[in-house]
């Protein structure tokens, strides 16, 4: 859809059964007015958004050439297609090769709140925004109305849906700008927030950080979600720390950025929930406590499969998020959870030691506020 004051629509006002963009638009009689229930196709019915016709082939074409546009014009990671199901499929597959032919590394997101198999069998776009993903950590983890095993059931069934190379590419958040902000729906509650980011994190797919998420931000139903970004309540924000340490623990570690998914276990009574991220030889166990009680439960690690779980085994694990120690017996690792708190363990090398050691300086605020003052200093 447009505005009305795109050129050919208005146009279209200006010279109504004359113009020669009358076909651009789906007019179902004229003269064409901008009122209430209009006589044109718009989208949701809104007066102010006319509905091109994806069937004529100088829409396509213009449409077309804003791509080419783009790519001269700007430096672009990709593009993302805003209710991207409404446009017909046709359009998609000219799109992406039109994308790729300018720069095949150039990502294709596409909006769709659903299942996205109909775009992503590889012709259309390269990942859809995973509200399916979202549903999933909202009703666990900010709502607890479903358990811990029907939140990994769904998480599994939205990674299944897709080719791995797919699904590791999905657009993983706990946000948007159409959606109340999670911290909001999980009723305010930090510990909540950090759950789910832990999650977010740790799971595979892309982790999408919706603008002051990283920094706590609340907001309701849209606009209420769209507020101006917080910069005033930057300094010194754990929420922003406990983010930097999130993004950094990511880096720098392989076994999170590809890793097979792999189901370990849910304790409904205990409101724990666990799976694995499986990279060859290298292994990572996360944990998620989402009662208001310390758990201590009993995670096997067999699922892992023999090399990952050996190295589990003779290395032990590291928490890192704590830093803690943790050692694998028998087939299995033994957590003590904190009232709403996780764990993401690590197979214990020097590497993954070394990345513990240096994420529990990372984001500190004390630090963070000496660097920005010595910044400022060179400056």
């Amino acid at each position: 859809h447009v505005g009305t004051s795109f050129p050919p629509f208005a146009d279209l006002l200006q010279n109504q059964e004359k113009s020669r963009f009358r076909d651009w638009f789906v007019v179902r009689k004229f003269p064409v007015k901008v009122e209430s229930n209009p006589n044109y196709e718009a989208w949701f019915g809104h007066a102010s958004m006319p509905k091109l016709n994806m069937e004529h082939p100088d829409v396509r074409s213009h449409l077309l050439a804003s791509v080419d546009f783009w790519h001269q014009n700007a430096r672009l990671s990709g593009w993302r297609l805003d209710v991207a199901n409404e446009v017909p499929m046709g359009f998609w597959r000219e799109f992406r090769n039109r994308v790729k032919a300018a720069d095949r590394d150039k990502w294709i997101l596409g909006e769709v709140w659903t299942d996205a198999r109909p775009w992503l069998g590889g012709d259309q776009w390269d990942a859809s925004m995973n509200y399916p993903f979202r549903g999933a950590v909202l009703q666990f983890v900010a709502k607890g109305e479903i358990g811990p095993g029907k939140f990994l059931d769904q998480l599994f069934q939205a990674y299944h849906w897709y080719a791995p190379q797919v699904a590791r590419n999905q657009f993983n958040m706990i946000s948007s700008h159409d959606t109340p902000r999670f911290i909001t729906e999980a009723g305010g509650d930090e510990r909540l927030h950090r759950l789910a980011a832990v999650v977010q994190f740790a799971w595979a797919g892309a982790p999408s950080v919706y603008y002051g998420e990283e920094l706590g931000m609340q907001g309701g139903k849209d606009p209420d979600n769209r507020r101006a970004m917080a910069w005033d309540t930057v300094p010194g924000n754990a929420m922003l720390a406990f983010y930097r340490r999130l993004i950094a623990l990511r880096l720098g570690a392989p076994v999170l950025q590809s890793g097979d998914p792999v189901r370990l276990a849910a304790f409904e009574k205990q409101k724990v929930a666990a799976f694995g991220r499986v990279l060859g030889e290298e292994a990572a166990v996360v944990a998620v406590n989402r009662s208001n009680q310390t758990q201590s439960v009993r995670i096997p690690i067999q699922a892992l499969g023999e090399q990952a779980a050996g190295r589990l085994k003779s290395e032990g694990a590291v928490d890192m998020l704590s830093g803690k120690k943790l050692v694998a017996n028998q087939g299995f690792i033994d957590f003590r959870l904190s009232p709403f708190s996780s764990v993401v363990a690590l197979t214990a090398n020097v590497r993954h030691r070394q990345l513990a050691a240096r994420l529990s300086q990372v984001g500190r605020p004390d630090l963070e506020q000496r660097k920005a003052i010595l910044l400022k200093e060179a400056l």
